[in-house]
């Protein structure tokens, strides 16, 4: 057999492809982290509008507000 013809990765380069991937990691994550709270918060406002729109339909039609 010829294992001096075999080729691989050696140990380096797989720990310099970990060390990048962790480096991309670390700067994805923040910026996901706060397009999921951005995302969570714009929900939240469309649902409130959404409750506040029923609630001017609900006085509308029986002129007083739900409790």
């Amino acid at each position: 057999m010829h294992l001096l013809n075999f080729k691989a990765f050696s140990l380096i380069e797989l720990m310099v492809v970990v060390v990048i991937i962790g480096i991309l990691a670390s700067i994805a994550i923040p910026s996901y982290t706060s397009f999921q709270l951005k995302a969570q918060d714009l929900e939240a406002k469309v649902f409130m509008a959404s409750i506040y729109m029923a609630e001017k339909a609900y006085h509308a039609e029986f002129e007083e507000y739900n409790s």
